[in-house]
């Protein structure tokens, strides 16, 4: 019970986490960073996003930081649901 509490929890924060990035990405891609809802959404994700900004190489003008941020979310999910399913 408590445990299918915590699976739950911790993939929908992963989740829920990684659709604010995408939304994020397409919002600067379609009305610009200047939009309220990319700026609400960028101090949500910002924390995330400047981790994976300290691993990802520099590529010239594209940034690959939302890549790698929605590659470790997932693999974090996964690690958290096998670390609760062993206990």
């Amino acid at each position: 019970m408590i445990k299918d509490i915590l699976i739950n929890f911790g993939a929908l924060f992963c989740d829920i986490m990684g659709m604010a990035i995408f939304v994020q990405i397409m919002l600067s891609w379609i009305m610009g960073p200047a939009n309220n809802l990319y700026l609400s959404l960028d101090s949500v994700t910002r924390p995330v996003l400047r981790i994976a900004k300290k691993v990802t190489p520099k590529m010239g003008m594209l940034d690959f930081s939302p890549v790698i941020a929605l590659l470790g979310l997932e693999i974090i999910k996964s690690m958290w649901i096998f670390l609760i399913t062993s206990v």
